[in-house]
């Protein structure tokens, strides 16, 4: 076992490093469901998997990482078409959580996605595996690799928390946008105008929209007048053109047209069937419900 101490902005941390090594998982390998009993931080270096903590299941692929806590129950498990690969490190200690914390990862989030520092992390798990054989020879090797790795998450997490400044503060601008389409979607405002309102260009509402919703201002318009629509469609007996009326559409074929894309079915059909969703869903699970 290899023991390291140090201090990082009046944080001392005393760590024991217990094993490190590499699997290369089967298809077929069982669920992983257990309660941690050290720290156990892995890189996956190939393939994909899922992790479930909390009731969440994270989809991991290469260049990720996830860590169990102590004491903390996991379950994780390889996707059966293209099963990940990946280097571990265990181990254990007093002021372990607020390192962790400090490159990235928390309780809550026990993953993080690398991108372009994926290589630079995974030559240092890849020299971390090579050395350890635990011996008392080679833990000081391990316990400098180690070192290593905290340092480099450490300053990968700061450059993300800079770079997520610049993020936060254009999503609040996005955010007021989102606020002001919902309060007026009724209106038929075009693009240009809602641009013009809200103190941006054209080309940054198409940027912000494929950011942080992933799909075209258009369609968000589209897909919440849809959404109203359900809500509307399924507490009354209006007919379809005044439907289409109260949420902005003149057109009913066009309305029909538009919720049978989004709802899998015709708003007809909705109505009859008296479905019982919240139709906003999908404003919840992208973060973006501001009504």
């Amino acid at each position: 076992m290899s023991k390291l101490t140090f201090e990082f902005e009046n944080n001392k941390c005393e760590l024991e490093i217990s094993r490190v090594g590499q699997e290369h998982c089967l298809p077929r390998k069982l669920h992983e469901k257990k309660k941690a009993r050290k720290y156990s931080m892995h890189y996956i270096f190939s393939g994909y998997g899922t992790l479930i903590k909390n009731g969440k299941e994270i989809s991991l692929t290469k260049g990720s990482m996830f860590l169990l806590y102590e004491n903390d129950e996991h379950e994780y498990f390889p996707d059966p078409m293209a099963p990940w690969a990946y280097y571990w490190i265990d181990f254990s200690g007093e002021g372990v959580d607020n390192v962790l914390a400090d490159c990235g990862f928390s309780r809550e989030k026990p993953y993080i996605y690398l991108g372009d520092n994926a290589n630079n992390i995974c030559n240092i798990f890849r020299s971390l595996a090579e050395e350890y054989d635990g011996s008392s020879l080679k833990s000081l090797s391990c316990s400098g690799y180690t070192l290593l790795l905290f340092q480099r998450l450490m300053q990968y997490h700061n450059q993300y928390d800079k770079t997520f400044a610049v993020r936060s503060a254009r999503f609040k601008v996005f955010r007021d946008i989102l606020i002001f389409i919902n309060n007026n979607y009724r209106m038929n405002f075009t693009l240009d105008e809602i641009a013009e309102k809200m103190n941006v260009t054209k080309k940054q509402l198409f940027s912000m929209f494929n950011d942080f919703a992933g799909m075209t201002p258009v369609n968000y318009i589209n897909r919440f007048r849809v959404s109203t629509a359900c809500v509307i469609l399924s507490e009354s007996s209006i007919g379809i053109k005044a439907v289409a009326q109260m949420v902005g559409v003149e057109d009913e074929a066009y309305f029909t047209r538009m919720f049978t894309k989004w709802k899998g079915m015709s708003p007809r059909d909705y109505q009859k069937a008296r479905i019982q969703e919240n139709p906003y869903e999908w404003l919840k699970e992208k973060d973006l419900d501001f009504r």
